[in-house]
Order: C-alpha cells, then structure tokens, then sequence
C-alpha cells in the first residue's frame, strides 16, 4: 500500500509541477502579446508624431508666407 500511496504522491508532484510550468508558460505568452501590442502601439504614436511635427511646420511655412505677402501689399 506504501508503495502504490508513494508512486501517487509522486505522479501528483509530477503533474502539479508540469501544471505551474504550464501556467507559468501562459503568463509568460500573455506578457509577451502585451508587449508586442505595446510596441505597435508606440510605432503608431511615433508616426502619428512626425505627421503632426510635419503638419505643424507646413502651417507655420504657409502662416510666413502668407504674412509676407498680406504685408508686401
């Protein structure tokens, strides 16, 4: 009976063990997904960025040159 209550014991360690490096294994999945989504996301930011950088000095430009014209008249 030992026997047989030692070898259970052992195959419940066993499989306790390989159930938290299975769940050890999602968590790390689902940082890693959360990461990639946040990567993209700063990609995005960044780009978003240099349009408005972009935009913001087309208008400035076209402010200046309207101002010199609306005083050169």
């Amino acid at each position: 009976m030992d026997d047989r209550a030692d070898r259970l014991e052992g195959l419940l360690a066993a499989w306790k063990e390989a159930a938290e490096s299975a769940n050890t294994l999602r968590v790390l999945n689902a940082c890693q997904e959360r990461l990639l989504e946040a990567r993209r996301q700063l990609e995005l930011a960044g780009e978003y960025y240099r349009k408005g950088r972009l935009l913001f000095i087309g208008s400035a430009a076209w402010f200046a040159i309207s101002a010199a014209i609306w005083f050169v008249m």
